[in-house]
């Protein structure tokens, strides 16, 4: 807690108001003296808008009326839920959209993304890219309907920062599937020494508002020879997706190779002494790099509040495994 004369304080409202100040009176035995104690907020983000800030259509006791009513839904609302029939083909570059994080400039926008032990938080990166995807993914479909993230491919580090450097968040629509799904291209660059810190791809799914099915969105024109690279990539990734997919255990029996794996696993696991049950003749030790599945599983609960909504009234927490 830092404390600082009136006078001083005055001169620099602005500033003391970005770090949630307040004017108290004077303890007793000096009358007359104001000071202010700045108060460093328990969850520090930056004084700017970001990524992150509420975009909020309605007020959350209007939401919470229209969830319970819908028949009651304002005119307003009903206007931001229809949505065009005609679908207007975009270029990749027109959804192209950025974001800068000036670490270099804002002490407290460094507060947001820092870890206990002074590294870059990727975690709250994350949750960045998560959000520009949302802003690229509106920018290519347009307002009318609900987009939600359907899944994350492999996220590359290619580069770790060893300081808080300015970095810029940089994403666009790259294919479509030409129904409802988007492939969001993103990566996140150190400005200074123009290098790519890492990439990912997102895969966002329009759905009606009001009936929460698959919609289409527009159809990607691809010009160049380098978007056609781009989106041939965009292709194969959908269809090593589809294949892994066709293979799940929802849908199909393990074969020969994966059921002779797993009874292998069982029949090792039975030469142990167990922590949850003992086979008979069993009385080896079990290495200490071997665990029960049960003691990997770890549970959390967070209560959400309506503050922390998204914008399409859903209280729905951000995880980040940091």
């Amino acid at each position: 807690m830092q404390r600082i004369p009136i006078h001083s304080a005055l001169r620099n409202l602005p500033t003391l108001r970005q770090l949630n100040c307040r004017v108290v009176s004077f303890p007793y035995g000096h009358p007359g003296r104001l000071w202010i104690n700045t108060i460093k907020r328990s969850i520090s983000a930056p004084a700017q808008p970001t990524l992150l800030s509420p975009k909020f259509t309605v007020p959350w006791l209007k939401a919470l009326a229209l969830r319970d009513h819908p028949s009651e839904a304002s005119s307003v609302e009903q206007g931001t839920k229809e949505k065009s029939s005609t679908l207007t083909p975009r270029r990749m570059t027109d959804s192209y959209s950025s974001y800068t994080l000036e670490f270099g400039k804002d002490e407290w926008l460094v507060d947001a993304y820092v870890n206990s032990t002074g590294q870059l938080r990727l975690g709250t990166i994350f949750m960045d890219l998560d959000a520009l995807a949302g802003v690229v993914a509106y920018k290519h479909a347009g307002e009318g309907q609900t987009i939600v993230t359907a899944a994350v491919d492999r996220i590359s580090l290619l580069y770790h920062p060893t300081s808080f450097c300015d970095m810029e968040l940089r994403g666009m629509v790259t294919w479509t599937s030409g129904r409802s799904s988007m492939e969001i291209s993103l990566e996140v660059v150190a400005l200074k020494e123009n290098r790519t810190i890492l990439t990912c791809q997102f895969t966002m799914v329009a759905l009606d508002p009001v009936t929460k099915k698959a919609t289409a969105v527009n159809p990607l024109i691809v010009e160049t020879a380098e978007e056609n690279r781009i989106f041939a990539r965009g292709e194969e990734r959908n269809r090593f997706k589809k294949a892994l997919a066709s293979a799940s255990l929802e849908k199909q029996a393990p074969n020969e190779e994966e059921s002779n794996l797993i009874h292998t696993m069982w029949r090792e696991s039975q030469r142990y002494k167990g922590k949850y049950y003992t086979y008979p003749g069993s009385g080896v030790e079990m290495p200490e790099n071997i665990v029960y599945m049960a003691d990997t599983q770890i549970q959390t609960t967070q209560v959400m509040q309506p503050q922390y909504r998204n914008r399409h009234v859903c209280r729905i927490p951000y995880h980040s495994l940091t």
